[in-house]
């Protein structure tokens, strides 16, 4: 389990490196480039106008037409995608420090960056919570204290 973890991780690490531009994927193995022919999209662009007259008389039916609007006129029409921000509470980057303890495989600088971040988002209450502008919860915290203290070396 321990090496199947290992190269699941050195994989993932790669492929996110080379996602992020980093070239060779920071490099441990080259991952070859895609050629524009290979690539497949998942999802392809709505064909909807964008113009619906907002004419429905139901809160939910005109709320429904202005998210779609929204959503449609925010969409890149090349390829279907749109483009936002992905962001998580601390158990992730709690869950990343621990599992770097477990594989025996430690990166100090991305540990201090993780352990950094989870830091910043501790409340003024001392715990962590789980959805932004939420109130503690223990076990978002128990994981953030947990990584905190392994992270001290």
């Amino acid at each position: 389990m321990r090496n199947f973890l290992l190269n699941f991780f050195e994989r993932l690490e790669t492929s996110i490196y080379k996602f992020n531009g980093n070239g060779n994927g920071n490099g441990k193995h080259p991952v070859p480039e895609l050629s524009e022919h290979e690539l497949r999209f998942e999802s392809t662009p709505v064909s909807a106008s964008l113009y619906t007259p907002l004419s429905a008389k139901n809160p939910l039916d005109v709320t429904i037409q202005r998210a779609r609007h929204y959503l449609l006129r925010n969409q890149n029409l090349p390829d279907g995608h749109w483009v936002g921000m992905l962001e998580a509470d601390t158990t992730i980057t709690s869950d990343y420090i621990m599992v770097m303890h477990f594989l025996g495989n430690i990166d100090s600088e991305k540990q201090r960056m993780a352990a950094n971040l989870i830091r910043a988002q501790q409340l003024s209450d001392g715990g962590w919570n789980i959805y932004y502008g939420g109130p503690s919860e223990i076990s978002a915290s128990v994981k953030a204290y947990f990584a905190l203290k392994l992270g001290i070396l």
